[in-house]
């Protein structure tokens, strides 16, 4: 579908009734929220999940000076002219973190340790496993090549060369790159303020006693959870009544507070699904409401204020799959990150899985073995319900049917989203 068939019906801020493919939906949603333009400079510590702000480059080559690969004895090669076997004597030691290593004594090696700078005069490193040393002196069965074993300065990181990207999410495996070229420190995006909330007056909070026709809110918590796994910086705004003038109080109160608000529940059309309504009097904007995704197809995008506004459906499994595909979106564009699209990888039906065409469904699946060329075969776990988070919890993944699609075969090939960590891959 194109933008200009799915635009907004009329000037009151009400979306049309036209489904938005999942693609299209993300792009809009991201449309709509913008960085925040504010940094702060962190200790590498302090820098787990934030976004960097500026590209970090080398200040200088990576390894900073030649050193050993091995353990061993550093040799020249012009003592091996002619081939052959050769005994040399040992002429001293060179060990990592030793400064002002002596220079190799012509006909002499020296004994080497991993990491240890290269002494002057050396052009090759014989591991000692290869060697035969005996009363201080080392037996050679054959010369060396050139450079062997010889970890070259620069050889792993140019000077300048980019170490993080700017927009990087940062984790445990660019800290440690970081410091190990010298860096204590890094700019980083402010972290994204987002204000959570769940909306019916059959939810209870955590700690409070539970009615006979209520349930345990089990959304806020998981969404909560999930925004500040994203270095979000996080504020429980707790349980709306279904009520109109409530609504329209609490939006009043919090739309200029954040950089995103996420609900859940009260998106539909249902008679008192009050969130729409009060959303346009509190001075909304819906830019779309209708998605063609399954579960969770009533999934409302708009600004109100300084917000950005998310408001996903109420069952669980469908607020849990409406937050990986447009939440991580929305705090990734607010924190500045990179675009991160889904690389899915190519699975095999274990059994038919139904699957109604018209919207893409997303369906939790485990491994259960993999074929002759290595792709997962994977089975639906659950019966399709988006009101329990369950399947979720026994999935190794998320197996994704295109809207086009239909049923699949037992056999069928589809696209697989694995879970690491419990997030979408």
């Amino acid at each position: 579908m194109t933008g200009a068939a799915l635009s907004i019906a009329c000037p009151c801020g009400q979306p049309s009734a036209e489904l938005f493919g999942v693609a299209e939906a993300v792009a809009r949603l991201s449309a709509l929220a913008a960085p925040t333009g504010e940094t702060e400079l962190l200790p590498l510590s302090a820098c787990a999940g934030r976004v960097a702000a500026m590209t970090c480059r080398a200040a200088q080559p990576m390894p900073f000076f030649d050193n050993s690969a091995m353990d061993g004895f550093a040799v020249s090669l012009a003592d091996f002219a002619g081939g052959g076997p050769r005994t040399l004597p040992v002429c001293g030691t060179a060990a990592a973190g030793q400064p002002g290593i002596d220079r190799l004594v012509p006909g002499a090696c020296m004994r080497i340790f991993t990491g240890a700078p290269i002494p002057p005069g050396a052009d090759a490193v014989a591991p000692v496993e290869q060697v035969v040393e005996r009363l201080g002196r080392v037996t050679f069965g054959e010369p060396p090549r050139r450079g062997a074993h010889i970890r070259r300065m620069g050889s792993d990181i140019a000077h300048n060369e980019v170490l993080v990207a700017a927009g990087t999410r940062i984790s445990a495996r660019h800290v440690g790159l970081l410091a190990a070229n010298g860096y204590s420190s890094v700019t980083v995006n402010r972290r994204p303020r987002v204000g959570i909330f769940s909306t019916g007056d059959e939810l209870v909070g955590r700690g409070q006693g539970r009615g006979a026709a209520q349930l345990h809110d089990a959304n806020r918590p998981m969404l909560l959870m999930m925004a500040a796994q994203m270095a979000a910086d996080t504020e429980d705004l707790g349980i709306v009544p279904d009520d109109f003038a409530e609504m329209r109080r609490f939006l009043d109160l919090h739309a200029c507070r954040f950089d995103l608000l996420i609900s859940s529940g009260a998106v539909s059309a249902g008679g008192r699904d009050f969130l729409k309504s009060a959303f346009l009097s509190a001075g909304g904007l819906i830019d779309s409401w209708k998605i063609a995704l399954k579960p969770g197809k009533p999934v409302m995008f708009g600004r109100i204020d300084n917000s950005v506004f998310l408001g996903l459906p109420g069952n669980p499994m469908a607020a849990w799959i409406g937050f990986e595909l447009f939440g991580r979106a929305a705090i990734d564009r607010i924190s500045g990150a990179a675009a991160r699209p889904a690389h899915p990888v190519r699975a095999v039906a274990e059994n038919p899985m139904p699957c109604a065409s018209g919207r893409r469904e997303y369906v939790p699946v485990r491994v259960v073995s993999q074929t002759l060329r290595g792709q997962p075969r994977i089975a639906r776990v659950g019966h399709g319900g988006s009101a329990s988070l369950q399947p979720l919890c026994q999935a190794d993944g998320v197996a994704v049917v295109d809207a086009t699609t239909g049923d699949v075969d037992a056999g069928g090939e589809l696209d697989f989203l694995p879970f690491v960590q419990g997030v979408l891959q």
